[in-house]
């Protein structure tokens, strides 16, 4: 079991203590990072006022993303999967027919 630690991490000038198991340790610098660079992105645009308001914007533009990369992945998960049964069929059609060849 993973030691738990608690990381200070600054978003938008503010402070939040964070606590997570120790091997998440990167994934969560990293985590803050990106929501730091959408927070950021999204009050520079000025059209939003408010950390909260801006937040929500970014766990909104956030999760569009990860819903585009998840149905990305699966449309490639299903490609190869259907490319895999075409060769398997290919190779039990040459099986079956170097097996009637020497019958």
């Amino acid at each position: 079991m993973s030691d738990i630690i608690t990381l200070t991490v600054k978003i938008l000038d503010k402070e939040y203590c964070i606590s997570c198991p120790e091997a998440d340790k990167d994934a969560l610098i990293q985590s803050v990072q990106l929501l730091q660079i959408k927070m950021k992105d999204i009050r520079d645009t000025g059209k939003l006022v408010g950390n909260e308001r801006i937040s929500v914007m970014a766990a909104i533009n956030i999760a569009h993303e990860f819903i585009q990369l998840k149905t990305t992945q699966t449309e490639r998960v299903l490609y190869l999967a259907n490319r895999i049964r075409t060769l398997q069929d290919k190779v039990e059609d040459i099986i079956q027919q170097k097996t009637s060849e020497i019958m």
